[in-house]
């Protein structure tokens, strides 16, 4: 009788561990990016346990600036998703922040879309902020989706030009890490 539970435990263990994803392969473009997290990757986490999750290499991105406590990663090889910035500070993910205009939300906002289409997505959730290196009329739209999470989008023209997710505290840093 022992054994046999021992079989079914052990069965049922390896049946949910080959159940899991593959990260590497389902972390792309078309994966939504949201509030709190990239697919598995998510604040708070270090960039060591990011590499290991998504079976994916991270480098420092040294053209972005930044400093010892604070810096920005990018994905690379192969496999990497393009336009994807990760902001760390002290050592862990706080942000991301995308380039790319494949990205987008839950809600199918990303590069491109339109300030009035965000504006109802997030009816009640945003509120709009100078940006003192835009054109007059180009404010950014914070949206706040939880106490700790949301979204800068950065507007240019009326639309997205592009734009950050996570950690309130960080995204609305006007200058990131510099």
């Amino acid at each position: 009788m022992m054994n046999r539970l021992a079989f079914l435990i052990l069965s049922l263990f390896l049946a949910l561990f080959l159940a899991l994803p593959a990260y590497a392969d389902t972390l792309s473009e078309d994966t939504a990016m949201k509030a709190d997290g990239f697919g598995p990757i998510l604040p708070g986490m270090k960039p060591s346990a990011i590499m290991q999750l998504s079976g994916l290499t991270l480098a420092v991105d040294k053209d972005a600036g930044g400093s010892q406590h604070c810096y920005y990663m990018v994905f690379t090889g192969d496999e990497a998703v393009e336009g994807l910035n990760l902001m760390v500070e002290n050592d862990r993910l706080t942000a991301f922040t995308v380039y790319n205009p494949k990205i987008v939300n839950a809600e199918k906002i990303g590069i491109g879309t339109d300030v009035d289409t965000i504006k109802k997505a997030y009816n009640g959730l945003w509120h709009e902020r100078q940006n003192p290196f835009g054109e007059a009329g180009d404010d950014d739209i914070i949206v706040t989706v939880s106490a700790h999470f949301g979204y800068v989008f950065y507007i240019s023209d009326k639309k997205v030009n592009y734009y950050s997710a996570g950690s309130l505290r960080s995204i609305q840093k006007i200058e990131g890490c510099s």
